[in-house]
């Protein structure tokens, strides 16, 4: 024995062993009588793989949108409870549907066919046209009593009528 050589353990070293193994698979793969149909096995079972694994993160992806849901209505709910939200801050649709069904069921409330009511943080803002200014001013009054609404924005504009310009 040399110095510093190790003595060889036989011919079925841990390494030989590896490149027979190696080579037996590669064989397996690229024999002319077998390769195809194990290449065609090993390709549908990691087709299989992926299919189970596109829905596995699918499940994923609905439980995840599913718990932060339940989990705002959680955080919405324990804000309640310590009084953090009052109950007059209410989502901006909300408050947009509120002032829509208020002006819709108020039988003072004028017809006005494109009024558009647009409302941010609590905010409302009116825009159409109206024929008289007490319609205007009826619109503004209903909107300022919907619960929610904290101020109200009015960009409604008077229609000028053509007998108005022949006398003036």
């Amino acid at each position: 024995m040399k110095n510093g050589s190790r003595p060889k353990s036989g011919l079925l070293s841990i390494r030989n062993i590896f490149i027979f193994a190696a080579g037996i698979g590669v064989g397996m793969l690229f024999s002319p009588d077998t390769g195809k149909a194990n290449r065609a096995k090993i390709r549908q079972r990691f087709e299989s793989y992926q299919a189970d694994m596109r829905k596995e993160e699918g499940k994923l992806i609905r439980k995840s949108h599913y718990e932060k849901g339940r989990m705002t209505g959680v955080v919405h709910n324990i804000g309640r409870r310590l009084n953090l939200i009052s109950e007059r801050e209410s989502s901006d649709d909300v408050v947009n549907q509120r002032v829509r069904t208020a002006l819709g069921e108020d039988p003072k409330a004028p017809d006005v066919p494109r009024l558009n009511i647009d409302t941010y943080e609590g905010i409302v803002t009116l825009r159409g046209v109206v024929d008289k200014e007490s319609q205007s001013k009826q619109i503004v009054e209903i909107a300022e009593k919907v619960s929610g609404v904290s101020e109200v924005k009015n960009l409604i504009h008077v229609e000028e009528t053509a007998h108005k310009d022949e006398t003036g």
